[in-house]
């Protein structure tokens, strides 16, 4: 049985699993900017909306 073989699977899997790890947190992040951005007309309205009336 040739171990050698299996030896770069395991530490591939290793590399994915950090890869998936930074994946998951750049999309966590993206998330988060998106929903701010959608957020943002309606901060624009509650702040700056009573302003408009006088």
């Amino acid at each position: 049985m040739d171990l050698s073989t299996t030896q770069p699977k395991s530490s591939r899997n290793q590399d994915d699993s950090t890869f998936s790890k930074k994946k998951k947190e750049i999309l966590m992040q993206v998330n988060k900017f998106l929903l701010h951005l959608l957020m943002l007309p309606r901060f624009w309205q509650k702040t700056y909306g009573p302003l408009e009336l006088k």
